[in-house]
């Protein structure tokens, strides 16, 4: 309904200012009840007005809203945006940055030995005091089930760190729901994903397995990471994601369905990916590298205020990146997208604006050497509603 999209786009009422910021970028929201001639968005660092720039923002007349993201901010670094037209200051906020540095006031030691999953991390630290999750002596963390390893639900402020864990027959190695800021960082995650067959009938030449009934089921969303419904300022930072337990099917038989390193799954805001590497192969790739849910909904993808830059994104069935869905203040930078049929989709940008700037892009081709585009932005006349900058 008209309404529930409303809801799902989350704007601010007239008057009001949201300024939701990550490491090195802010996404700005602000009410307005009609669009205004000459206006300004200006953005300084609080200690240093002197530096103030200045910035374009569209206006989205369905909700009485300006939209749009400041970019290449410093980290840790206070800043005052103001909103002016003929002269006149309409609106002033604030907001600080991320630190990448945040202080431990736990570190828990899995035991390889004695794990089993799944393991299940509801802790909840603070701003000022996070809690941390390592390997004993660094050592590799083995699942033998079809349980999620590991599953992050109801936390807040963790971090995962140095883990190097086989995800087995599991569906996924890490599962993220209903929490407020887990940091992945410096983690491998491999050999996962749920036993398959290739059954070229019924299943159209995609990867399944056979149901009790007997029945055949087609095997996809195998992410290594799912970031799902809840989850705000979720931070994946120099992963290294390969190797799951099946390949991707090709489009030479129908449309691609298997494993994948991230999966979307309609997280609340705040998403970061950045300085990953997520590593296909020509025996082994994925269905998309990133994919996403809810690829035409107004809170599908990444949603809202999310951040992908500096990743590596390699062999891939059909794209590197799927960022469709709502994604409005989405922003895919400085990442280098190779060997994909479409390194890059955003067909179902709903909501917007979508900023897909300064990406290396390379070898735009499948597995069987069908080619195609770098940028994919519609596919039939329901889509291309939003923005991409």
């Amino acid at each position: 309904t008209p309404d529930e999209r409303i809801r799902l786009i989350d704007p601010v009422p007239a008057g009001g200012l949201r300024c939701r910021p990550t490491f090195t970028s802010c996404g700005i929201v602000w009410g307005a009840p009609q669009e205004i001639l000459g206006l300004v968005l200006e953005y300084f660092p609080k200690e240093d007005e002197g530096r103030s720039l200045s910035a374009e923002i569209p206006y989205f007349p369905e909700v009485k809203n300006y939209r749009g993201s400041l970019m290449d901010l410093s980290e840790d670094t206070e800043y005052v945006v103001r909103f002016a037209a003929d002269g006149k200051t309409l609106a002033t906020g604030s907001f600080r940055t991320w630190k990448s540095d945040v202080p431990v006031a736990r570190t828990v030691v899995i035991d390889p030995d004695r794990f089993t999953a799944p393991y299940v991390i509801s802790a909840r630290g603070r701003p000022d005091g996070w809690i941390r999750y390592v390997a004993k002596d660094g050592r590799p963390i083995v699942n033998t089930t079809d349980d999620v390893p590991l599953f992050v639900k109801g936390a807040a402020y963790v971090i995962l760190e140095g883990i190097d864990l086989k995800g087995g027959p599991a569906q996924h190695c890490v599962v993220i729901e209903d929490s407020t800021g887990v940091r992945i960082r410096n983690c491998e995650f491999s050999e996962w994903g749920r036993d398959a067959l290739m059954h070229f009938f019924p299943c159209r030449g995609r990867w399944s397995h056979i149901l009790p009934n007997g029945e055949y089921e087609t095997l996809n969303y195998d992410g290594a990471i799912r970031i799902g419904r809840r989850s705000r300022e979720t931070v994946v930072e120099r992963c290294y994601v390969h190797d799951a337990r099946y390949p991707s099917s090709s489009w030479i038989h129908s449309h691609p369905a298997g494993p994948e390193a991230v999966f979307m799954a309609k997280p609340d805001h705040s998403t970061v990916l950045r300085w990953n590497d997520f590593v296909g192969s020509d025996k082994n790739r994925w269905n998309d590298a990133v994919e996403s849910a809810g690829n035409f909904d107004e809170d599908g993808g990444f949603n809202r205020d999310a951040d992908i830059y500096g990743n590596f994104m390699i062999f891939a069935n059909d794209d590197c990146i799927e960022l469709d869905g709502g994604n409005q203040n989405v922003r895919c930078r400085y990442n280098r997208f190779e060997g994909a049929l479409c390194p890059v989709s955003v067909q179902g940008t709903m909501v917007s604006p979508t900023y897909v700037t300064d990406n290396l892009i390379l070898a735009t081709v499948e597995e069987h050497g069908l080619e195609s585009i770098a940028l994919k932005t519609c596919g039939s006349d329901m889509l291309g509603k939003g923005t991409v900058i």
